[in-house]
């Protein structure tokens, strides 16, 4: 029998219809690594018999949550997006490239099948929900996109196995660092060129809250389907490598409501994410050492507050420009 190894992997996902009811995989992500494990809680048992040794405990409740980590793709992930934002996406426009908006959504209401290849057998995720995701990069290299599932069960087998063989591998270009422009700007006007900030790095923290513990005698030993347990926790972070202006400092002792913009282009494919409102939650400026003093700034992002430029009424509008013609997900 041939043993696991981690280069012989790879993991396909499957839109699901109904919570918790495994799909096929439909298509590949581009995939690095997982850190996805089925918990149980055990129910001791504590009845005293005059003995000091303990009987076997009982199953009480299977949780099912963990890390799915691939590189961010201009195609070949927005599936994952478009579940993590709730809703899906819009109809597309255009007649190829098309585009694609996704929006957030109040609800939660969209799960994948994951099914993962580890050689001895095929691990299938059901009923898998995005409550955290993270979208992060660094200068010079390539973006990556963390999604932190809160799912139903794991089964292992072969039944996946020829349907994973048979799909074609991720082709669409990897977004990269370098095709990132980053706007910042108040909101008396729309964003320009001239809003442009040079950054080394970026992190996004989308945290839907999800309730991943509510257990009824109707779902037994598993949870019940992980709905939004509060309201939705966004931030996005990132560095500036140079302090040579006192614009944002200033910014963030006058408390102005900012707005701002990532935009990804390579070609004729593009990612871009607004952001029609967002405060400095902090913006230290520390010397370390004989090194360039760098600029760290944390922002929090929030519903749109009075931007007018930015046609947004939630926190973040993405725009997706790829070859997909249908609907990321109807």
């Amino acid at each position: 029998m041939s043993i696991a190894q981690g280069f012989k992997s790879k993991c396909g996902i499957g839109k699901e219809s109904s919570w918790g009811t495994l799909v096929s995989p439909a298509e590949l992500i581009p995939f690095k690594s997982e850190s996805v494990k089925d918990e149980i809680e055990w129910i001791e048992d504590e009845t005293l018999v005059g003995k000091a040794g303990k009987f076997p405990p009982e199953i009480g409740v299977l949780k099912v949550s963990g890390d799915i980590t691939c590189e961010l793709s201009y195609q070949d992930t927005d599936i994952l997006l478009a579940a993590a934002f709730g809703g899906g996406g819009s109809t597309p426009s255009g007649t190829g490239p098309y585009t694609h908006i996704i929006q957030l959504s109040d609800d939660i209401l969209r799960s994948l099948s994951f099914h993962i290849e580890k050689t001895v057998s095929v691990w299938s995720i059901a009923g898998a929900k995005i409550n955290n995701l993270k979208i992060s990069g660094e200068a010079g290299k390539k973006i990556e996109l963390a999604a932190g599932i809160i799912a139903k069960d794991i089964s292992l087998g072969t039944t996946y196995r020829t349907a994973l063989d048979g799909l074609s591998l991720p082709s669409k270009p990897i977004v990269k660092f370098s095709h990132l422009k980053f706007l910042v700007g108040d909101l008396a006007d729309a964003l320009t060129d001239t809003d442009e900030i040079e950054i080394s790095e970026f992190e996004l923290n989308i945290n839907n809250n999800l309730a991943e513990d509510i257990v009824t005698q109707a779902s037994g030993e598993y949870i019940e389907e992980p709905l939004r347990n509060s309201k939705r926790e966004i931030s996005l972070s990132i560095v500036i490598p140079w302090y040579k202006a006192d614009t944002l400092r200033t910014f963030y002792r006058n408390k102005t409501k900012l707005q701002a913009k990532m935009e990804f282009t390579y070609g004729n494919y593009q990612m871009v994410f607004e952001f029609p409102t967002v405060i400095i939650k902090s913006i230290p400026v520390n010397v370390e050492g004989p090194e360039i003093i760098p600029v760290e700034v944390e922002f929090e992002v929030n519903r749109n507050d009075g931007n007018s430029y930015i046609t947004e009424t939630e926190e973040i509008k993405l725009t997706i420009v790829n070859d997909r013609s249908t609907a990321i997900w109807a």
